[in-house]
């Protein structure tokens, strides 16, 4: 990737803006430093048949008989977590009628490192760069929409999706098979028990515009593990332990939702006046360094 320093990284007092990292490349480095640490055992292949959560042990039941005791079960297997519906933890679930529709490209322009977004009558393009001259798309879009798209063949997609971005990179190469997900807004009462807590989009959903769903992921995983670190006498799965991580962990993911949220909400809205609002809005957040540094370091998570 294009690594130079520029000018907006400058101005919010940082390297660079962001990182972009392919969810397989990602996996694949974190599955090698768990092979590779000496205190980590790991059991693959294997599932879990039935688990009891507990204070000070949770049990574990594998399908081929095992049986695992641990002080602490930690729920990070997705937006439609098992173990979440295990612990009869029941989120609140807003549609948004939108599909993901996700998909990467060789590209006939180099991209020097520069992510594209364009708010649509039709959704949310993004055009995120990869290393050499490939990008990944996401466009969040209605969902008759979104399905129109998969249903295109290969020559048909790639046109349309290169027009939609202006032909900002040329023409358009498909590298992988376009795939749908359907978007959702999800919030969690509760995000542990006594011997269980949730992280990650086990523990919360947001509209991807801002991409900052892993974000908000890595963010609980780093609390937590500096809680742990740090507990002293306590067991790990001492709600009081869990209770001060979910305390700590409530505004940030909060107030992400609460602006992706309603950026969703304002660029969904097709009316003159509103068309007018956003494009006031983002113009004169362009011409507040201030502002804009703000809201890129929150983006961040850089809070000092």
């Amino acid at each position: 990737m294009h690594r130079q320093r520029d000018p907006g990284a400058a101005d919010s007092g940082v390297e660079r803006l962001a990182t972009i990292l392919e969810s397989n490349r990602l996996q694949w480095a974190l599955w090698q430093a768990a092979s590779e640490a000496i205190n980590l055992e790991i059991l693959s292949p294997a599932a879990v048949r039935k688990v009891n959560f507990g204070q000070p042990i949770s049990r574990l039941m594998l399908e081929d008989g095992r049986e695992l005791e641990t002080e602490l079960i930690i729920g990070a297997d997705g937006r439609d977590s098992w173990v979440r519906a295990q612990a009869d933890i029941r989120p609140l679930i807003e549609p948004y009628g939108q599909l993901g529709v996700v998909a990467n490209f060789a590209v006939e322009k180099p991209h020097h490192g520069t992510a594209f977004q364009w708010f649509r009558e039709d959704g949310v393009l993004a055009w995120l760069p990869l290393s050499g001259n490939r990008m990944s798309m996401v466009w969040s879009t209605a969902e008759e929409h979104g399905r129109e798209l998969l249903a295109l063949d290969e020559r048909s997609l790639c046109a349309g999706v290169a027009e939609a971005g202006q032909n900002r990179l040329g023409s358009l190469s498909l590298l992988t098979k376009a795939a749908g997900f359907p978007l959702r807004l999800m919030k969690l009462a509760e995000i542990y028990k006594p011997g269980l807590v949730l992280v990650g989009d086990a523990a919360h959903g947001v509209h991807p515009l801002a991409g900052q769903g892993g974000n908000l992921g890595f963010g609980d995983v780093d609390n937590l593990a500096a809680l742990l670190a740090n507990r002293g006498r306590a067991g790990c799965g001492d709600v009081r332990l869990l209770a001060a991580h979910a305390r700590a962990r409530a505004e940030p993911v909060a107030r992400m939702q609460t602006v992706t949220d309603n950026l969703h909400h304002l660029f969904a809205r097709t009316d003159k006046f509103s068309g007018t609002l956003r494009n006031t809005g983002m113009s004169l957040l362009n011409r507040l360094p201030v502002a804009k540094s703000t809201l890129v370091r929150e983006a961040m998570g850089i809070t000092d």
